[in-house]
């Protein structure tokens, strides 16, 4: 543990010592595959401090994988190149991908086969320039389709947003929600942890996502295939165990994407 402490702040300063953990805990996950990607979004860092960081935990032997990193704007993804290539080999997309603009009475399935298309070339280009034998940095420029979508598509989630960004805003204030959170203990199976650390009895978040109440009859089965398939890598994990699958309807004043 104290090996990971040291290294994250080695790179991204003091500042880290407040989310080290979390920082941690969601590479471990990537590494072992739980998660295909994770969006660093806890601190302002250049994409080369995040690229040096994960040469540096391959160095020291605290992650396995040749981890890539995606930037896309101003944002980061670090990527397990082996999972992302094998849960997106067989892409469907179908009844998955929900329209939430603003201008709808309420969310919908978007069935337009161009902005599918959209989406699917922008994940085509990243996906062509992965590398898994190597720790790299790559970048997608001039996109073609929503930022929330192509984030939930590398990200992994059973279900994903999209909207016309024309108008800057959605269609899901003050819409019931199915809100899914899944967390699992950090354990002391894997390396360099202790049975002692402070995070051996606390659940962490690993997934956080939520669809529209109104649509759970087309999007329950998609979600229920993608919990199982979570479950599954987490009882093969070497690092996580105990998962939890919290679900509740929840009502937001505002859903920010």
């Amino acid at each position: 543990m104290e090996k990971w402490r040291h290294v994250i702040l080695k790179h991204f300063g003091r500042r880290s010592s407040k989310y080290w953990k979390s920082l941690m805990i969601n590479i471990v996950a990537v590494d072992e595959g739980i998660k295909s990607a994770f969006l660093y979004d806890v601190s302002a860092v250049t994409n080369s401090q995040l690229v040096e960081l994960l040469r540096d935990l391959k160095h020291e032997n605290l992650i396995k994988k040749n981890l890539n990193v995606v930037e896309i704007e101003s944002d980061f993804l670090v990527i397990n190149v082996e999972e992302m290539l094998k849960e997106t080999f067989t892409l469907n997309l179908q009844d998955r991908l929900i329209d939430v603009s603003k201008p709808n009475i309420q969310p919908c399935i978007l069935n337009s086969s161009n902005i599918v298309n959209d989406l699917l070339t922008d994940f085509s280009r990243i996906k062509n320039c992965l590398e898994a034998s190597d720790i790299k940095l790559h970048s997608l420029v001039n996109r073609r389709s929503n930022l929330t979508s192509i984030f939930g598509l590398l990200l992994n989630y059973p279900i994903i947003y999209w909207f016309n960004e024309a108008y800057h805003e959605n269609c899901l204030s003050m819409e019931k929600l199915i809100s899914v959170k899944i967390s699992a203990k950090f354990c002391d199976k894997c390396q360099d942890v202790s049975k002692t650390s402070d995070n051996s009895d606390k659940n962490n978040i690993l997934y956080s996502f939520s669809y529209p109440y109104c649509l759970n009859e087309r999007c329950k089965p998609h979600v229920d295939e993608w919990i199982h398939q979570i479950q599954k890598k987490i009882t093969l994990s070497h690092c996580f165990t105990s998962m939890k699958l919290m679900t509740d309807e929840i009502v937001l004043e505002a859903v920010c994407l």
